[in-house]
């Protein structure tokens, strides 16, 4: 590893004047003094976060959290979002006071993330609403068109590890954006200034009972038959929806695989929080099997990818795969299931 060179030692320092997270200008500081002493991580860790900047993608943002241009810190979150808003503003009239809904999973730093984001919004004369605890992206989305919102922010890294986390964008429509969307914000990004008044900007927070328009919207489809169900929220913010949205319906036995069932940023049980991977399955599939089960159903940790698993005749259980879920998911549309 070379010695830190003057580019970085310089950024790193710039960055530094700026950083208004404790802990970061801490991990930050503490580098730098270690690298100029030639700690070789401290010098990887600088490396690391003064290399290429993070870029918005058709997802948004996602990276690990760390000081830095690359990382997902909280001046990046202010600064995109600044980007954001001047995206989103293109599409208001002069009356217009537009709306922003701003959720939280439950990763370390999340409401952090979601509480800048929502203080920069509100900075721009939006109307932002906070939720007011961790919840699925799905109830995100649907709350950009249920309040009929310009735009919709979720911070979460999905099923990413432990370390990261990031920053998605849902336009008015209720969906994630597409380009050129995302390489618009990006220019805009480029001529932000890291500096934003949003101190004394106020949002407000959702109500306590936020999902329960999400719970109704989805209970008026259909009702399901007698079964028994395995679930796992893989250490995520699923069981509470999953919760409230069958507690109505005696027929559907829903039994929590206690271990991953509350919101755990760390991720303890799972090798990665990712519902599909076969290995991270194992445990509930297990318990599906001890429970006789009829299937078992698993949710990352922002609930909004899901992977399915099935009695098998050779080792017991196993997981559907993504195309088999989605055959399954068109053969009930085309003979006239409720989407």
């Amino acid at each position: 590893m070379s010695p830190l060179d003057y580019k970085t030692e310089s950024d790193a320092l710039l960055w530094l004047e700026h950083e208004t997270d404790e802990r970061d200008k801490f991990d930050l500081s503490n580098d730098l003094r270690l690298a100029s002493a030639g700690d070789v991580a401290a010098l990887s860790r600088l490396h690391e976060g003064f290399g290429a900047p993070i870029a918005f993608g058709t997802a948004g943002l996602r990276a690990r959290m760390m000081y830095g241009p690359t990382g997902m810190n909280v001046t990046n979150v202010r600064d995109f979002s600044q980007a954001v808003a001047t995206v989103v503003e293109k599409d208001r009239s002069s009356t217009d006071v537009q709306r922003v809904v701003v959720g939280y999973d439950g990763r370390h730093k999340s409401l952090e993330f979601a509480q800048a984001a929502a203080s920069v919004f509100a900075s721009r004369g939006m109307d932002v609403l906070l939720f007011p605890r961790p919840a699925p992206t799905p109830v995100l989305a649907f709350y950009v068109r249920h309040l009929e919102a310009a735009a919709g922010v979720m911070i979460t890294a999905s099923h990413n590890p432990p370390n990261d986390n990031g920053y998605k964008l849902y336009m008015s429509d209720g969906r994630q954006i597409v380009s050129p969307t995302d390489l618009e914000i990006q220019e805009v990004r480029k001529t932000v200034v890291s500096d934003h008044p949003t101190e004394g900007c106020a949002y407000n927070v959702l109500p306590e009972n936020f999902l329960d328009a999400y719970v109704s919207r989805l209970k008026s489809r259909e009702h399901p038959s007698a079964i028994r169900v395995a679930y796992s929220a893989m250490h995520g913010v699923g069981s509470e929806t999953v919760r409230a949205l069958y507690k109505d319906e005696p027929q559907v036995d829903i039994r929590f695989f206690g271990p991953q069932e509350h919101p755990d940023p760390d991720f303890p049980t799972t090798p990665v929080p990712n519902p599909e991977n076969q290995n991270s399955a194992k445990l509930l599939l297990d318990f599906a099997m001890s429970i006789d089960a009829d299937i078992a159903i698993a949710n990352d940790p922002d609930a909004d990818r899901c992977a399915v698993g099935v009695r098998d005749g050779v080792d017991g259980w196993r997981l559907l795969s993504g195309d088999e879920v989605g055959a399954i998911l068109g053969q009930h549309l085309a003979s006239g299931g409720v989407s």
